[in-house]
């Protein structure tokens, strides 16, 4: 390789100036590598959640990213699909992202991980040179894999009342136990605060049985007692009450809203 005047380049004519290399003289960036979902894990500790428990979500992220123009959803698996996308908006640069999941009523699984991780709206994630994941699973462990988390978001309920004792007529003084049955088990926040009315016909009031402290349990009994002039061919509970200021829980703390008798 020779000049006109017919110079030949010798070895250190190849040496590139100091200053002059194209990262001096040019910002010419290179990013071909695309970016990665790395895990989805919480903060949250491990256990059961019930209604109204919020569950942090946090997403890793090989890179800094940022999300423009839509969400960032997180499809859950507890089964209600009206609380099952949990959206994250909005970020700029970031390589770890948060949302929040609030347990709703019917939300229930003994597992919690997510079904899928997608853009919502005209949402795009890039890294700093444009580029957007290609794939949504996360590339080291998922939310079940890195956490020990159940949902149960079932209130509890009355599913039946019933007596061990067999059908037939009693007279005064005869006792006859009362019980209800729970679709799962309860506690109650006190002794004596669940009471069942019981229809005893026109002449007495109503005979009021009052239960004890129920602990963990699916079914509590309380005798009810035949009083003079209480008539009535079937007998029959009106409604079932639970004292102002308490509670019927299930295990994961879910409160026994309705007490209607099915």
């Amino acid at each position: 390789l020779k000049d006109q005047a017919g110079n030949e380049i010798v070895d250190a004519g190849w040496n590139i100036p100091g200053g002059q290399n194209l990262a001096d003289t040019k910002n010419i960036k290179i990013d071909a590598v695309y970016p990665t979902i790395t895990d989805v894990t919480s903060t949250t500790n491990n256990g059961t959640y019930k209604i109204g428990d919020n569950i942090n979500l946090t997403l890793s992220f090989n890179e800094e990213l940022t999300l423009a123009n839509g969400t960032l959803d997180v499809t859950l698996n507890h089964g209600n699909t009206g609380n099952a996308k949990q959206s994250i908006n909005a970020f700029t640069d970031k390589n770890t992202i948060t949302g929040t999941y609030t347990v709703a009523a019917t939300d229930t699984t003994d597992d919690l991980d997510h079904t899928s991780i997608a853009l919502g709206g005209s949402g795009t994630l890039k890294d700093g040179g444009g580029n957007q994941p290609k794939t949504w699973t996360p590339t080291n462990q998922t939310l079940a894999q890195n956490k020990n988390i159940k949902i149960d978001g079932n209130r509890p309920t009355i599913l039946k009342i019933r007596s061990s004792k067999p059908a037939g007529f009693y007279k005064v003084g005869d006792i006859i136990p009362i019980q209800i049955y729970f679709t799962e088990a309860v506690t109650t926040t006190a002794a004596n605060i669940l009471s069942a009315t019981l229809e005893t016909g026109s002449t007495n009031s109503d005979a009021v049985v009052t239960f004890g402290a129920i602990s963990n349990s699916g079914m509590v009994s309380k005798d009810y007692q035949v009083r003079t002039n209480d008539l009535n061919p079937a007998l029959t509970v009106n409604s079932v009450a639970v004292s102002g200021g308490q509670r019927v829980n299930d295990q994961a703390g879910n409160e026994m809203t309705d007490k209607s008798i099915p």
